[in-house]
């Protein structure tokens, strides 16, 4: 599967994502370590979402993703409630009831990222009120000094017990 010109490997079994801890799933890793060797890395795309992103939280750190490379550095990448993560899903009209509105996170162009994008969407159903679900594709590009290293970790940390980070799939381009 293709989203921007990016190719991606989607999983459909069980348990295919990785989804940190929130307040519905406590026992949920607030970390995941992805061991690779990948030389002469370019960029790390990254189809994220969050769970239980309350617009309380825009602007603030919820996260990061931790490039790790052989020469012993690593770049870290700030996840920033609306601005590279948002909640995945949305009404498409405001709740009757503000409060009902409390953990939905839409991203306001105005302050999104530019190494962010959404990249899909679908119509759905949430408390019988037409929604929106939403996959986002995050572009961390591997700093100048490290594209000549091999990139051998990618850690995602969890740094707010709500919410929860959702991974789905992440590709590394190469320079040739």
């Amino acid at each position: 599967m293709e989203f921007t010109g990016i190719p991606f490997s989607i999983l459909s079994e069980p348990m295919a994502i990785f989804q940190s801890q929130n307040i519905a799933l406590p026992k949920n890793p607030i970390r995941a370590v992805l061991v690779v060797s990948v030389p002469n890395a370019k960029s790390v795309y990254i189809l994220m979402g969050g769970a239980y992103i309350s617009k309380s939280l825009n602007g603030q750190q919820v996260g990061n993703i931790v490039l790790g490379f052989d020469n012993g550095e690593t770049f870290t990448k700030d996840l920033i409630a609306g601005q590279n993560i948002r909640e995945n899903w949305g009404y498409l009209s405001p709740p009757e009831n503000p409060a009902d509105d409390q953990d939905i996170t839409s991203m306001d162009a105005s302050n999104a990222s530019a190494d962010w994008q959404n990249v899909y969407y679908e119509n759905q159903i949430r408390g019988g009120k037409a929604a929106l679900g939403y996959v986002d594709m995050l572009t961390i590009p591997v700093p100048d000094n490290d594209r000549k290293s091999t990139l051998t970790a990618i850690t995602i940390n969890d740094t707010v017990y709500d919410p929860s980070i959702l991974i789905y799939a992440i590709t590394i381009s190469t320079f040739k």
